[in-house]
């Protein structure tokens, strides 16, 4: 079994880094998790330390200064300009702008799920099976349910 992780993530990472430089950007926000809320305070934490030299003059201009950028051991750099806005913040630029949303949020809502379930992610996650998402695909997305369900027989445990 591969590792989801480096096939999902640090692989593709590693190969966009080298292909189009050190920077990369996010459109995550500490919001919609406990670890990423955590990721965005230590670098804030750490920006701050590092190169904030007297040029803020408090905590809500050091956000804004030092907040959403998370720099890693291995030099890379991930920019999040939206790393601290709300739901509704993201949805008003989105309708402000006339963005295009993703269809799935729209059938997630006919679905009668609830905001914090609104979210584009990965359908099958190991560490986070019991947060709901099979339950979602299994009520907007059947068959792909019933296919999955005959590799792994166990996923009714979640739903």
């Amino acid at each position: 079994m591969p590792n989801l992780h480096g096939v999902l993530i640090t692989e593709p990472a590693a190969r966009a880094h080298r292909d189009h430089g050190v920077g990369e950007l996010w459109g995550v926000r500490a919001a919609e998790a406990h670890g990423r809320r955590v990721m965005y305070a230590r670098a804030l934490t750490a920006s701050v330390e590092r190169d904030c030299d007297g040029c803020c003059s408090d905590r809500t201009d050091q956000r804004r200064q030092h907040g959403g950028t998370v720099s890693r051991a291995d030099q890379t750099v991930a920019y999040g300009p939206i790393w601290d806005w709300t739901d509704d913040q993201v949805w008003n630029y989105t309708a402000h702008h006339r963005l295009p949303v993703h269809p799935v949020y729209a059938k997630l809502r006919r679905l009668g799920a609830p905001d914090h379930a609104l979210r584009i992610s990965q359908i099958l996650d190991g560490s986070h099976l019991e947060a709901g998402r099979l339950t979602w695909l299994k009520r907007g997305w059947p068959d792909l349910y019933h296919d999955l369900r005959q590799v792994l027989p166990r996923i009714d445990e979640f739903t």
